[in-house]
């Protein structure tokens, strides 16, 4: 998941929905399959087998239409990510673009990333991302200590 909230894959939205394009041409083409058959041999008597047309055609059907939506997640997702851009300053642009920004820089992306992945899945008629749970096993032990020693529960 945390690979999917890289600020980078973000910045390269433009060649990643590029390349989904491509690759909807390519499977649309259908230039990855062929429709000659192949023979098997029996005991007593030779098989020829050929695939089905209409089994090729809904594969690639349901396979552009699966590209498609990944197209219009990536094109909303750079449409947000663009409009979120133009509320930092060039400076921090830059250092983002670098690899040079602060660490607090760094989690107010990854935060606003989730936000848009949440608004992307919510559109979408998705499940949203979950977060990750910030209490630790450590803290939860803790707590469950101190609740003993208070007598609680």
């Amino acid at each position: 998941m945390e690979d999917e909230y890289s600020i980078a894959k973000y910045f390269n939205a433009d060649a990643i929905i590029q390349s989904l394009q491509q690759h909807r041409k390519e499977v649309a083409g259908l230039s990855n399959s062929t429709l000659c058959g192949t023979v098997m041999y029996d005991v007593d008597r030779i098989h020829m087998y050929a695939p089905r047309v209409d089994t090729l055609v809904i594969d690639m059907l349901m396979r552009c239409e699966a590209i498609d939506r990944r197209i219009q997640r990536w094109k909303m997702r750079k449409r947000v990510f663009n409009q979120y851009l133009t509320t930092l300053t060039v400076e921090q642009i830059t250092t983002l673009l670098n690899g040079t920004a602060s660490a607090d820089l760094i989690d107010a992306v990854q935060l606003e990333l989730f936000e848009i992945e949440t608004y992307v899945a919510y559109h979408f008629g998705e499940r949203p991302p979950e977060r990750e749970n910030d209490i630790n096993p450590d803290a939860a032990a803790a707590m469950n200590d101190m609740l003993a020693f208070l007598e609680v529960g």
